[in-house]
């Protein structure tokens, strides 16, 4: 459940009840209040068809290109990738100084896998987010303006389900697994705004493997 708390104590806890059996209850939910402006994008991916819905207000919809919906995946579905299978958005981009991205990722190989890249491949893009082929120490690639800066740290897991991010303020970065920080570096201050698609999977032009 996702829930909205208002505030939370730094010495105190925080009590929440979940209350449930009321079949005169209506519908609580507020899907904006849940994802407010600072969400630019939200995937579920749990749609079969081949248009994928943003949740938040921006309605940056993808667009899908051979990806399979399964049910089994992570939360309510997800899409199973494979060689150059990947979704569009259009019409996204122009956050320069501060980006937030994040991921279930399911692994089933060491291979190289591009998570997200804004541009059509990991030399022509403003930023990309990939797995590189080890899954030891330095898996993990995130970089910046064509990839003239990067940060390469951190290890995954391989058959299982993680959660990636990346957190890029005024070029501090931050890679996480499963919220644990597993590396950090500095890179440009900002991110270039060149491309207008970003990609979810594999490369828009089907460059893939680099």
């Amino acid at each position: 459940a996702w829930v909205n708390v208002t505030y939370l104590s730094a010495t105190q806890d925080t009590i929440i009840w979940m209350k449930y059996g009321n079949t005169t209850c209506g519908s609580q939910e507020n899907i904006a209040g849940t994802w407010d402006g600072n969400y630019v994008m939200v995937q579920h991916l749990n749609e079969t068809g081949n248009i994928l819905l943003d949740s938040t207000a921006y309605r940056q919809n993808g667009t899908n290109t051979g990806t399979t919906f399964r049910s089994s995946c992570k939360i309510d579905g997800g899409r199973e990738y494979d060689d150059d299978d990947h979704i569009t958005v259009n019409n996204f981009g122009g956050y320069t100084n501060k980006l937030t991205a994040e991921a279930w990722v399911y692994r089933d190989s060491t291979s190289i896998i591009n998570i997200f890249c804004e541009g059509t491949h990991y030399n022509a893009s403003d930023w990309t987010l990939y797995l590189r082929t080890s899954n030891t120490t330095a898996g993990i690639d995130f970089g910046t303006n064509s990839h003239l800066y990067y940060v390469r740290k951190g290890s995954t897991p391989v058959n299982t389900w993680f959660y990636l991010t990346v957190v890029f303020n005024a070029g501090n970065t931050n890679l996480y697994v499963n919220s644990t920080n597993v590396g950090m570096g500095s890179l440009g201050s900002t991110i270039s705004n060149n491309f207008t698609a970003l990609c979810l999977g594999n490369d828009n032009d089907g460059g893939q493997p680099w």
